[in-house]
C-alpha cells in the first residue's frame, strides 16, 4: 500500500510500555508477542528503524541504562538478531 502511494515508512515506535517486566513473567512474555507482531508490521511496510522512547532513560543513570539496553538486547535475541 505505501509503495503504491509513493511513501516509505523511516522509522516506528510501536514499543510503549516494553521494558521493566522480569524476566519470565507473563507480562514479559505478552510484551515479546506484540514486539514479534510489531516487527512483522515493520517487516510488510520495509521499515528497519526502530525508535525507543526518550522518556525511558530519564533517569540517566548508568544501573538504568545499562537495565534497559538488556531488556531491547532480549528483544534482538529473541527475533534471532544477536
Amino acid at each position: 500500500m505505501c509503495a503504491t502511494r509513493g511513501l516509505q515508512v523511516v522509522m516506528m515506535q510501536p514499543f510503549a510500555n516494553f521494558e521493566g517486566w522480569a524476566p519470565g513473567s507473563g507480562e514479559r512474555e505478552d510484551a515479546f508477542r506484540r514486539a514479534e507482531g510489531w516487527m512483522g508490521v515493520m517487516e510488510a511496510v520495509g521499515c528497519d528503524m526502530l525508535q525507543v522512547r526518550a522518556e525511558i532513560f530519564r533517569c540517566g543513570c548508568c544501573a538504568h541504562l545499562l537495565m534497559r539496553a538488556g531488556w531491547f538486547f532480549g528483544l534482538a535475541q529473541y527475533h534471532g538478531l544477536d
